[in-house]
């Protein structure tokens, strides 16, 4: 996938896409650490066909949401996150149970974007599925990494390294 595009926001989106779609999940969204000027912060991917399954069952409005706990806990500790919400069903006695899992996307020590997922199931990611979803952000992160080298490659070919002064 990081081969395939040099643009963050379609990556991004692909990835996410390619995972809620994969897993059967209700969602995700990408939230960007530092965006660039004028840069969405944000993407998002809702899996209407999931939601739509989900939705049936649901006694309230809206769907739950995990990403603040689950962003800044990656914020701090730089590793994958996850928790679990209960939720009440329709025509259920107990409630179930919801899970966030959300994953860090790191380039050269530094983290760059956050990967959130929402999931209808109890989800508790094992070994198998973290180095799945680690790959896929690692993929992310190439694309990352390309367009640093690009706007290094670009600062240098219009600036004096040694001034800053513009090249003529």
């Amino acid at each position: 996938m990081g081969n395939e595009s040099s643009d963050v926001h379609t990556i991004l989106e692909l990835s996410l896409a390619r995972i809620c779609t994969n897993m059967g999940w209700i969602g995700g969204h990408a939230v960007l650490v530092k965006p660039a000027m004028g840069e969405r912060s944000a993407v998002r991917f809702i899996n209407r066909e999931a939601e739509a399954r989900w939705r049936e069952h649901l006694e309230t409005e809206p769907m739950p949401t995990m990403g603040s706990s689950l962003f800044q806990g990656i914020l701090r500790t730089g590793e994958p996150a996850w928790s679990l919400q209960s939720v009440r069903l329709q025509n259920m006695l107990t409630d179930t149970q919801v899970s966030g899992l959300a994953f860090p996307v790191i380039v050269n020590d530094e983290l760059v974007a956050v990967l959130e997922f929402l999931s209808a199931r109890h989800e508790t990611p094992d070994d198998h599925l973290q180095a799945l979803i680690q790959q896929v952000c690692n993929q992310v992160a190439r694309v990352f990494e390309r367009r640093r080298q690009q706007e290094e490659l670009r600062q240098r070919a219009l600036y004096d390294n040694l001034t800053g002064l513009p090249n003529r």
